[in-house]
């Protein structure tokens, strides 16, 4: 559930890059699908994770070394997602600038959020094979991440039809 929210978010904030990109004309009905596509995973999500308000989080300890799960890092991301009609009006309205919008809001303040607690399933991994294999799982998802952050500055910057500066590139 939460690759999935991670995905759908992402496929937002790439389109939201090319609606902000194109003077708000265009990309307003492929947004439009791609938000109902995002409520429909932090839904999913929401029902689907187990929480604080849900059920009891605190989950013995297996082994001496091993962590519990951090359900701070859940709230905090519960918490976040709820901020997103906020962004989207931010969107909406061409209130804040790309960066705000793509890296403060899109990508700090949601991606990262859920990619944190994606990569928490590795507190829980008893053998050495299984943690190797989900240490390149969570490689995958931040590599996917990355490149669908360069995508969609990449796209800004071609629907724009504008030159990327070197802050930009960096």
């Amino acid at each position: 559930y939460l690759e999935r929210a991670l995905i759908e978010v992402g496929k937002e904030r790439g389109i939201s890059a090319l609606y902000l990109a194109s003077g708000e004309k265009s990309y307003s009905r492929l947004l439009e699908k791609q938000r109902e596509n995002v409520d429909h995973a932090i839904e999913t999500l929401q029902l689907k994770l187990i929480n604080r308000q849900k059920t009891f989080m605190n989950i013995v300890k297996i082994g001496e070394n091993r962590a519990i799960l951090d359900t701070q890092s859940y709230e905090q991301m519960l918490e976040s997602l709820g901020s997103l009609p906020t962004i989207r009006k931010m969107v909406d309205n061409g209130e804040s600038d790309f960066d705000t919008i793509i890296l403060n809001q899109y990508t700090r303040k949601l991606s990262e959020l859920i990619l944190k607690n994606l990569q928490q399933a590795d507190r829980f991994i008893l053998t050495a094979n299984i943690r190797e294999l989900s240490g390149l799982l969570n490689r995958l998802y931040t590599s996917q991440e990355f490149t669908g952050l360069t995508r969609d500055f990449i796209s800004y910057y071609l629907e724009k039809r504008k030159a990327m500066d070197a802050k930009s590139i960096s």
